[in-house]
């Protein structure tokens, strides 16, 4: 591979070294990057201070602290490679000085804020729909209706309305979801024509709560296309790449570990709310990961 990085000959043999499971392509993206600075410092990114380090860090534009962190943990071991090799003149190794601080300051908080969205937001996106079924697959993933393959989404019927916003699931577990989604599921569940651009459109004549424009196929494969097509034109329409039924997804599980919190008045208070949150949304997150998601959310909002 042609790098063409800043002192490309010891990178290349730091690599060569590197014991750690990683690939080429993440240490050409990573030198790709470390190349502008350090050519405009005229130094090796091994001899960065503090500052510059965060230039750089900043330089990456993302809205992932991991990824950021992931970067500068390789550069530290870069770093620490060029000491043990003699080329530091004053054998420090800056990177360690990076705090979890520095982190949230050079984070990219915009870029960060389309990976998650609040209550409001979704509310004020399935405002602009007339249609509830369009508006049942916006709120549905946000309060915990998700399954593999969209199962929860796709395969709910009228009678698993169960009364005062409980829901029984085609995983067969049940929920209790908020007024507004089961309003909207009851209507969903009772509407069978749907109106796009002023014309009228028949749905399939069932009991799902989603019920798909009437086509050929099979129920789920058609649901799912067109869940998919709509969310597509939806990212489009607002101009957000994240959004998906993933992101409102995850969202609605840290709102939800969000009132946990204030509540109770830290993450390790609430372990016991966030436990059946857990079990409501089906998620499997470690507490530290938790944390984590959720320090992120914190700071976005802080925008």
């Amino acid at each position: 591979m042609t790098t063409n990085w800043y002192n490309e000959s010891i990178k290349q043999e730091f690599i060569n070294s590197y014991q750690g499971i990683v690939g080429e392509f993440t240490f050409n993206t990573i030198f790709s990057k470390t190349k502008e600075l350090e050519q405009a410092l005229n130094k090796d990114c091994s001899l960065f201070v503090l500052p510059e380090i965060l230039d750089l860090a900043r330089s990456f534009k993302s809205g992932d602290i991991a990824s950021i962190r992931f970067k500068i943990s390789l550069l530290k071991s870069y770093t620490q490679f060029c000491i043990s090799k003699g080329l530091s003149k004053t054998g420090l190794n800056h990177y360690i000085e990076v705090t979890t601080a520095m982190y949230n300051e050079v984070v990219d908080k915009k870029k960060m804020a389309e990976t998650y969205i609040s209550r409001e937001e979704v509310e004020d996106i399935i405002s602009i729909f007339d249609n509830p079924r369009d508006k049942y697959i916006i709120l549905a993933p946000f309060e915990g209706i998700y399954g593999e393959d969209l199962c929860e989404l796709l395969k709910l019927r009228k009678k698993d309305l169960l009364g005062n916003g409980r829901v029984r699931l085609y995983t067969d577990r049940e929920i209790v979801v908020s007024n507004m989604l089961y309003n909207i599921m009851e209507d969903a569940a009772d509407t069978y024509v749907a109106e796009y651009n002023g014309k009228k459109r028949p749905l399939i004549n069932t009991d799902l709560v989603f019920k798909p424009l009437d086509t050929k196929g099979s129920l789920d494969v058609i649901g799912e296309i067109q869940i998919k097509k709509k969310f597509s034109r939806l990212k489009r329409h607002l101009d957000r790449k994240t959004f998906g039924i993933r992101m409102l997804y995850t969202s609605g599980f840290l709102s939800e570990v969000d009132k946990a919190v204030q509540k109770a008045g830290s993450i390790e208070a609430a372990k016991e709310q966030i436990n059946e949150i857990q079990i409501k949304y089906q998620s499997r997150y470690p507490i530290n990961s938790i944390k984590k998601m959720y320090n992120e959310m914190k700071l976005v909002q802080e925008i």
